[in-house]
């Protein structure tokens, strides 16, 4: 049985009262603020990450088949995926209700479709961030793996991982995010009330002092958000560092152009820990206010979402602009011709064993 948010007292509960009107917005008026973020922003950077990110999941595809399969780009591959269904979700959670309220469109799925969904959407928006974060995680692990003391002498290309070990690792992440947030769904019920209309509201669990102190504080909080903190800024120092010693003037006449594209490609992790870092910096406080009973504005909340929406969407810059080896396969994908050993005698040699770097640009030849 639900409690009516009637109910909520406005210090103790004030995280609920704040879900509620989460969870309940055809309830709702359209605010101003609410109007530019989720009527504006979110759906033109929301459209724009689904599309972005597409490109990146074609584009990481084609270049594992022409080039073979890199255990760095399949987690990125699969990264990509959840970056589409956070976007998506985000869209039909916050976009659909504001703009069919905002402009009096569909009022029958807005009144009558979207509160069924609700329950259900918003743990698959968990899911998808959940596993959006581990799989960051997951890759950066993959570059600490790769770039270790034996970097130089061991296979080539070097990569953290097996294939087949890689694709089981994206398996565990995805089983985990969906087991852990599955509790999310019977937090929340819709009911008739007193109007006759629909309405989303929480259940006795939700309220429950056991689960809000083993899942939601010990398990969401510390395992999911304050582990992968933790967890980015010691592997983004880690690999910055090892990263810098193999560029060192004395190491890189060991390096072959294989190692230095891959050292490239390897900045990629650092370029998405430092986006995860500037994108989530609000929902964390959010989440810690709501934890400690500080009152916040609902526009701050409203922003901490648009948050997740652009972390999703400046990945594919990050991607272009660290990454030679990605934009040479969106030219691929494109149809331009990319001249590879040309390219990488001129980018190479400057620090690179000349002869190395002659004997590589034969062989590809």
């Amino acid at each position: 049985m639900g409690r009516n948010p009637d109910l909520y007292d406005p210090v103790d509960n004030y995280s609920l009262a704040q879900e509620y009107r989460f969870y309940n917005p055809h309830l709702q008026g359209v605010t101003s603020n609410e109007w530019i973020v989720y009527g504006i922003l979110m759906p033109m950077f929301g459209t724009l990450s689904v599309l972005l990110n597409i490109l990146i999941f074609i584009v990481l595809a084609n270049r594992n088949r022409r080039q073979g399969q890199n255990s760095l780009f399949i987690f990125l591959q699969c990264l990509s995926g959840y970056d589409i269904l956070v976007s998506t979700l985000s869209l039909f959670i916050f976009s659909v209700p504001t703009l069919c309220k905002y402009f009096e469109w569909n009022l029958g799925y807005l009144n009558e479709v979207h509160p069924l969904l609700m329950p259900f959407l918003m743990p698959f928006l968990h899911m998808a961030i959940t596993g959006s974060d581990y799989l960051n995680l997951a890759a950066a692990v993959e570059r600490f793996i790769a770039l270790d003391r034996n970097f130089r002498r061991t296979k080539t290309p070097h990569y953290g991982c097996l294939t087949r070990r890689t694709l089981f690792y994206c398996v565990v992440i995805l089983l985990c995010t969906i087991l852990f947030n599955v509790p999310l769904i019977f937090e929340r019920e819709v009911i008739l009330n007193a109007n006759g209309t629909l309405e989303v509201i929480a259940t006795s669990l939700r309220f429950n002092d056991i689960y809000i102190k083993m899942y939601r504080l010990m398990a969401e909080f510390l395992i999911f958000k304050v582990t992968t903190w933790i967890s980015f800024m010691i592997l983004f120092l880690s690999l910055r560092d090892r990263i810098n010693f193999y560029f060192k003037s004395k190491v890189r006449k060991t390096l072959t152009v294989e190692h230095y594209l891959e050292l490239m490609n390897s900045r990629i992790i650092l370029g998405i820990n430092s986006l995860f870092y500037i994108t989530n910096a609000l929902p964390l406080v959010i989440s810690l206010c709501h934890m400690f009973l500080v009152h916040l504005s609902d526009d701050l909340s409203q922003i901490a979402n648009l948050c997740l929406i652009l972390n999703s969407t400046f990945k594919f810059f990050i991607y272009v602009g660290l990454s030679r080896d990605f934009r040479r396969s969106v030219a691929e994908l494109c149809g331009k011709p990319t001249s590879h050993w040309t390219e990488d005698e001129a980018m190479s040699s400057a620090f690179l064993d000349h002869a190395k770097v002659v004997t590589f640009a034969q062989s590809r030849g």
